[in-house]
């Protein structure tokens, strides 16, 4: 089944602040992941996730971008992507990894979340950040 995303739904996700030039890379994520794919008649589904995946992906983008880090997105980690990468702009280093992932209902995160988690901390010796997106479905 495929759902169209309408802006209550995208409102109710959690994105209530404008997205502007203020974030650059923000607003092109923005363009690519909602304004392109509706514009174009398609579903909010498939690899960039749900619309609870992106909207919490433009929340995280917005603060790595408000605290001065440039983010990075499906930024190769060995097999693994990381969903997010906060880039210090001056040192070319990585400072913060995020990791998008889906909950359960019961508020836990799905164990077939927690391979990737351990992929990525075990090829940049780093933590990643988990965001739970919301529940399994």
């Amino acid at each position: 089944m495929h759902v169209h995303a309408s802006a209550a739904q995208i409102w109710e996700s959690g994105l209530k602040e404008a997205i502007s030039t203020d974030t650059p890379a923000t607003l092109d994520r923005f363009r690519r992941i909602f304004s392109r794919p509706l514009s174009e008649g398609k579903a909010l589904t498939g690899r960039f996730g749900n619309v609870d995946t992106r909207v919490a992906t433009l929340l995280e983008s917005t603060r790595l971008e408000s605290s001065g880090l440039t983010p990075f997105f499906e930024w190769r980690a060995g097999r693994r992507f990381v969903d997010i990468v906060g880039i210090n702009p001056a040192t070319g280093e990585v400072s913060e990894l995020i990791q998008l992932v889906k909950g359960l209902r019961s508020g836990g995160i799905n164990p077939r979340e927690l391979d990737p988690v351990l992929d990525i901390l075990e090829q940049t010796g780093m933590i990643p950040r988990i965001v739970i997106t919301g529940p399994t479905r």
